[in-house]
């Protein structure tokens, strides 16, 4: 608890020493805040997390993220000043605080969440044994991956090329490393749900999609306890309704996560996009670098879609089929309207092509299976679909 007293005094700090730039909308909040706090008005705290919290999707701006932030930590201070006994608070605690993460980002608060996430922890009773297996993830290696028929390859190479090679001869076309991220302590670490489960601590909640494929109807979002998530992939069957942690930053989220992979240098080459993907940047953060993590069961699919940045992707754990065409092939694959919110998705069903039915899209395109260990890259806009052959955990650096 010692630790209390300074988020005290860095909440404050952040709520007297508004931004100059700071909308005059953002610097009133922050000023109730303040007033609430001071009063240990904990309902209209909450009243307030939930109006910024529905203005997050249409002012993303780094105020209101930050704002969304400190409301959060905020209610927690006060419950884990005053309620630290209420189990089910210190629980409500650490959730809010992971739906800050989550929806925010918490900019410049990560440290100040993640110290709160842990203090909120400590408050817990002793937990009973967990149900998450001490196991390793299923594999299915008795299930061979049915493919289409593409014309096209995907070069493969046992070692990373090197910086001018890259830059002269494969930064614009896709490639796999095999082995390329098998030096990665996470390769062998995040085969076992316990280990994942052990390095976060009780009462997490993450991301998911419900659903087979988020072109359809049906198909949502939920926050959903990590412990039960690492339950549901341990199943055999996982019944109709997969769920899957998708382009999520799990490793900001769980940062004891990032400890065990290595950023691939490729990362860091610089390299510049084709002629035909005009309108290229980097991602717009410090690093120019976003990580996301992706990990759901047997036969998870991402339907054929387009991105606007350098992908390495590394597969760490289990098989995961990867469809891949050239931007070139645009037209015949038929995106979705672009006022659908998804007009960089195709409508058509990648895995299952026929030369009757796609032969220009199946003699030009190309597919691969990466094991786990592989680590696959591709330039910005090119074409991808993937499909899950084993419970499979990935990581993409866009770049």
């Amino acid at each position: 608890m010692a630790l209390i007293p300074e988020l005290v005094d860095a909440l404050r700090l952040s709520c007297l020493q508004l931004d100059q730039e700071c909308p005059e909308n953002i610097k009133n909040i922050r000023r109730r805040l303040l007033g609430y706090f001071d009063s240990r008005d904990e309902q209209q705290l909450e009243e307030l997390r939930v109006a910024v919290y529905r203005s997050l999707p249409t002012n993303d701006a780094v105020a209101c993220r930050a704002l969304y932030a400190d409301i959060c930590i905020a209610q927690c201070l006060l419950d884990i000043q005053d309620n630290a006994s209420d189990t089910q608070k210190m629980f409500i605690c650490i959730q809010r605080l992971d739906g800050a993460l989550v929806f925010s980002g918490v900019p410049g608060r990560q440290d100040s969440v993640h110290a709160l996430i842990k203090s909120a922890q400590s408050q817990l009773p002793k937990q009973s044994p967990s149900l998450v297996s001490s196991q390793t993830f299923l594999s299915r290696a008795d299930h061979e991956p049915e493919v289409p028929e593409c014309g096209g390859r995907i070069q493969e190479m046992q070692e990373e090329p090197d910086m001018m090679q890259f830059l002269n001869k494969y930064s614009k076309v896709p490639f796999i490393v095999r082995g390329g991220i098998r030096h990665w302590p996470a390769v062998e670490k995040w085969t076992f749900p316990a280990y994942l489960l052990s390095i976060t601590g009780r009462g997490r909640v993450v991301p998911v999609e419900v659903g087979k494929d988020y072109r359809v109807d049906g198909w949502n979002q939920t926050m959903m306890s990590w412990e039960a998530f690492l339950q549901h992939l341990e199943k055999k069957d996982a019944g109709d309704e997969p769920l899957y942690l998708a382009q999520h930053s799990l490793l900001s989220q769980f940062p004891a996560l990032r400890e065990d992979v290595v950023v691939p240098d490729l990362v860091y080459y610089a390299p510049t996009p084709s002629p035909d993907t005009p309108g290229y940047s980097p991602p717009n953060n410090d690093e120019g670098l976003i990580i996301n993590a992706w990990l759901g069961p047997f036969g998870t699919i991402s339907p054929a879609h387009q991105d606007p940045y350098f992908n390495c992707y590394a597969q760490v754990v289990g098989r995961k089929t990867v469809w891949l065409a050239s931007p070139a092939l645009q037209e015949e694959l038929r995106p979705l309207p672009q006022d659908s919110g998804l007009g960089n998705t195709s409508t058509l069903d990648v895995f299952l092509l026929t030369r009757e039915s796609n032969p220009t899209v199946l003699e030009r395109s190309m597919v691969i299976t990466l094991q786990p260990g592989d680590l696959l890259f591709f330039p910005p806009q090119w074409w991808h679909a993937m499909r899950s052959e084993d419970t499979s955990f990935s990581v993409s650096f866009w770049f």
